[in-house]
């Protein structure tokens, strides 16, 4: 299995690669839309593909954050675009 992360909060494009990238075409789809998920999953499984989303719109209270792009430090892939380089991938 070919092993892909997707960072993603928007629900349609997480349906479209749930369409693409399926286990039957042998890929094995990580979502979370939660950085901190990702960075952990990072430390654990090696991956062929990261695809981050940069403007992550849901806050870590699950409130709606405007459609902006935001800290880039806390609610954006940009941390876990950060870690790539020191993990396994």
């Amino acid at each position: 299995m070919l092993k892909i992360l997707l960072v993603e909060d928007n629900p349609a494009r997480v349906l479209w690669f749930r369409i693409n990238f399926t286990k039957e075409e042998g890929y094995d789809l990580m979502i979370t839309h939660k950085p901190e998920v990702a960075l952990q999953w990072l430390k654990k499984y090696k991956f062929v593909a990261i695809l981050l989303d940069h403007d992550l719109g849901i806050d870590e209270k699950g409130k709606e954050t405007a459609r902006v792009y935001i800290d880039s430090k806390k609610y954006t892939g940009y941390r876990v675009a950060e870690a790539i380089p020191k993990c396994k991938n």
